[in-house]
Order: C-alpha cells, then sequence, then structure tokens
C-alpha cells in the first residue's frame, strides 16, 4: 500500500478509485467518506485512511492501493454501496421527473379548459342581466307614455310596475349571485390545482 501514516491523499485516491475529485469531495462533505488533514512534505494536504476506501467502495483488505493505476486491483471487479446507491438514485430521479411531467401536462390542459368553459358562462349571465336590465327601463318608459286612465286603471298600473320592477330585481339579483358564485368556484378550482402542482413530485400518488 501507498503509505503517508495510513494515508492516501486526494489525488491518490482518485487514481486508486477511479473516482473523479469532485465524487470523492462530494463524498466527503456529506459525510459518507471521512477525511483528515496531514502535513505531508512540509505541506498541509486533505488525506483519505485507507481503511475509509476500503469500508466506501467495498474494497477487500488484502487488495492492493497503488496510485500508479487507475483502478483498484482485483480478480473480481464489483460496484461498491456508494456507486450502486448513486446509480439506483439518478434513475429513480429521471424516472419520476418523467412522470411528474406526463402527469402534469394534462391537468394543466384541463384546468385551463375548464376554466375557458367558465369564463364564458359568466360572461353569458352577466350579458343577460344586462339584457334584463335595459328591457326594464323600456317597458318602464312604455308604461310612463300610456294616456291617463280613470283612478283604478291608474293604481292597477302602478301595481303591474311594482310587480314588474320586483321581478326584474330578483331576477337581476339571482344572476349577479350565481355569476359571483361561479366565480368564486373558478378561483377555489385555480387554488386546488395550484396547490397540487406545486405537491413534491413523490406525494402526486
Amino acid at each position: 500500500m501507498v503509505n503517508h501514516n495510513g494515508n492516501l491523499t486526494i489525488n491518490e485516491a482518485v487514481k486508486v478509485t477511479g473516482k473523479s475529485i469532485s465524487s470523492l469531495y462530494r463524498l466527503i462533505k456529506s459525510g459518507k467518506l471521512q477525511s483528515k488533514k496531514v502535513i505531508i512534505n512540509g505541506k498541509e494536504l486533505l488525506t483519505i485512511k485507507n481503511e475509509e476506501l476500503v469500508r466506501v467502495f467495498n474494497i477487500p483488505d488484502n487488495h492492493s492501493f497503488s496510485p500508479d493505476n487507475h483502478t483498484v486491483k482485483s480478480d473480481n471487479h464489483s460496484f461498491s454501496q456508494v456507486e450502486i446507491t448513486e446509480k439506483l438514485e439518478a434513475v429513480m430521479e429521471r424516472f419520476f421527473e418523467r412522470k411528474q411531467a406526463e402527469l402534469v401536462k394534462p391537468m394543466e390542459q384541463q384546468l385551463l379548459y375548464q376554466a375557458g368553459v367558465m369564463a364564458k358562462e359568466n360572461q353569458f349571465l352577466k350579458e343577460k342581466v344586462e339584457t334584463l336590465l335595459l328591457e326594464n327601463r323600456e317597458l318602464q318608459d312604455q308604461l310612463k307614455a300610456l294616456p291617463d286612465l280613470q283612478a283604478d286603471l291608474q293604481q292597477e298600473k302602478e301595481k303591474a310596475i311594482g310587480e314588474l320592477q320586483e321581478l326584474h330585481r330578483l331576477e337581476v339579483e339571482r344572476l349577479k349571485a350565481e355569476g359571483e358564485q361561479r366565480e368564486q368556484m373558478i378561483a377555489e378550482r385555480w387554488k386546488a390545482e395550484l396547490e397540487t402542482l406545486k405537491r413534491p413530485w413523490w406525494k402526486l400518488w
């Protein structure tokens, strides 16, 4: 074994394991690979114990380390637990990202379609309210233009005008309430769908 008091420098570990420097530093930063600083030839260097490489990369103790080789000397090559975990995580991440995209796109399309339909219905209700108000004003003008009749007929006319106005008022209020209810439904549905889209992919099931 290469021996700096039982340690390998980062560059030596790269040659021994075949891993990149960034991969080794990432393992060190995550705490999966233990390291220490030692003085070698008067310089402070970050090193890794041989035992750590054996543990993390599943290298048998009887294998020899050599920084001149790019791989660990072994009769039977096998992936370490760390390598298997990293590969599985990458495959699973790609799989779920693809599945999430497949699920989100139809949801967005359906949401836009429903919002468009409800917006058209709401516009129709608003136009109907405006038409009723216009008809009410025209009818009032026509009744006021009629010649004066006897007192009882005048009372009937005023009563009819009052009833008609009340009916129009109730219809307008009903349509306005229905329109407000539809707008509230649109807002609540948008809010619910947006909350669903914000959820992490692993919570979509």
